[in-house]
């Protein structure tokens, strides 16, 4: 539990050349310029999507990356000194003052919001020398990768990368930032209190900072194939926000063994399915669709893998976005709810998680968002199981007027399934499904089920004391 607000801030340390600790985690951070990827003609965008491709491929297996997308308020000292034109006297002046009116307009047009992009790339490693050998060659790898696309990759520095949280941290105090890394480490001050807030503080949906407020969400659901327009399309919603995508490499041996699961599961529902028709003397009806596909879909990333040398990439997009208000902020949420579901997409609002949530989108590097995968999950699971059960009888006893022993237990059984494999797999340290057979189904039609899972824990710090004894 944070004691400050600079602890709040989850960055132990940073290093003159920009690399920054984190525990165990070290974090390099670069800024890519942009491509005009809306106005190129179908072949073009597949060889951009290509070219990403070969981006990601080259990301080495003991590393991650973080893909940033920051839409920030303007600093307008600074607009007015690097975007407009100044006075020469040489007779241009009222062109330039013309030119100064249009870049105006068009910065007012989109709200006064200017959208940088970086990618950071971290690892785990047990010191900054082995960290920065790993991040010499990743950044050999992104240079060369992007000048294929003519997009320029710079490195940044711990200026332009604390900058980047203090328009977040102090909003409305954009060009009062000032960090001098050299008189820092000489006065023994804390780099964090350049760019800390007067205070923060992460509730059970949202986040207050001073007099602003922020949420964090995480996509849970994603259809088979997602549109490229869909990133574009949630960055209009909100003009103040952080969009991040976390990519993992996969291990070839983990990947087979995660695509045998997934074939395991669709086994599953088809005898499942099997059984059901069965039982109501249907020989004619087919495997679902959805199962189908799903068979189709895991047949196709296998022989991708084997036949064609693929990569498994694990993926993670949360947002952080910002308001004035907290009437603002529910505007927000649902406009990017709404744009989601548009795209098959389903936002997840992470309760009692914000805090882990908003170092995870942030542009720190960091991944601490893990259980919420296994929730949603379990949802996905649990729901899987239960739904071929709609329609089905529930039993009364008409002594007591409660659900008949057998009923509970059958249901308890059947949403046990999914957990059981959770658990098995080693993605739950435990669980427990209860129906209380006390509800008064006859009147309702409804079973409330109660499911309570203890997640797996994640060990990010070993501590190890040592010493001398006259006994042992």
């Amino acid at each position: 539990m944070p004691r400050s607000v600079q602890q709040s801030i989850p960055i132990d340390r940073i290093y003159a050349d920009g690399v920054w600790q984190s525990e165990n985690v070290f974090s390099l951070m670069w800024q890519i310029s942009d491509i005009n990827y809306a106005m190129q003609s179908d072949a073009a965008k597949q060889n951009v999507l290509t070219q990403l491709g070969t981006v990601y491929a080259g990301i080495p297996a003991d590393c991650w990356m973080q893909v940033c997308i920051v839409s920030q308020r303007m600093d307008e000292k600074a607009f007015a000194r690097d975007v407009l034109y100044h006075r020469e006297n040489d007779g241009y002046d009222a062109l330039r003052a013309e030119r100064n009116r249009l870049i105006k307009a068009s910065a007012r047009e989109n709200g006064n919001v200017v959208q940088h992009k970086y990618i950071i790339v971290s690892t785990n490693k047990s010191s900054v020398k082995d960290a920065r050998e790993r991040f010499v060659q990743v950044q050999g790898h992104l240079l060369s990768a992007f000048s294929a696309l003519e997009c320029a990759v710079t490195p940044l520095d711990n200026r332009a990368r604390l900058e980047v949280l203090h328009k977040f941290f102090r909003i409305s105090e954009e060009g009062r930032f000032n960090f001098d890394f050299d008189n820092c480490a000489k006065l023994g001050q804390d780099f964090r209190d350049s760019i800390a807030p007067d205070c923060i503080r992460f509730c059970k949906k949202h986040i207050e900072i001073e007099d602003f407020y922020a949420k964090c969400m995480t996509i849970s659901e994603y259809p088979q194939q997602l549109d490229d327009k869909f990133i574009s399309a949630l960055l209009q919603q909100v003009p103040y926000i952080v969009l991040s995508i976390d990519i993992e490499p996969v291990e070839t041996e983990d990947a087979f063994k995660e695509i045998d699961n997934a074939q395991m599961k669709t086994d599953a529902e088809k005898v499942r399915f099997n059984k059901k028709s069965v039982e109501n003397l249907d020989f004619t009806s087919s495997v679902p669709q959805r199962t189908q596909e799903q068979d189709r879909i895991i047949a196709s990333i296998r022989k991708e893998m084997t036949e064609n040398d693929q990569q498994m990439f694990l993926s993670l997009l949360t947002v952080t976005y910002f308001a004035d208000t907290l009437e603002d902020l529910a505007l927000e949420t649902d406009a990017l709810k709404t744009t989601a579901a548009n795209y098959n997409c389903r936002f997840t609002e992470l309760y009692f998680q914000q805090e882990r949530a908003f170092n995870t989108a942030m542009p720190y590097g960091l991944r601490r968002i893990e259980s919420v995968r296994t929730m949603d999950k379990a949802v996905r699971g649990i729901r899987t199981y239960l739904i071929p059960e709609l329609g089905g009888n529930i039993y009364i006893d008409t002594d007591t007027g409660k659900m008949q022993a057998y009923s509970v237990s059958h249901l308890e059984t059947t949403a046990n399934k999914a957990l059981e494999d959770m658990e098995k797999a080693g993605e739950l340290s435990g669980y427990r499904v209860e129906i209380d057979p006390e509800q008064d189904v006859l009147s309702t039609g409804e079973v409330e089920i109660v499911i309570r899972q203890v997640a797996v824990g994640v060990m990010r710090k070993i501590k190890v004391k040592i010493g001398f004894a006259k006994t042992v």
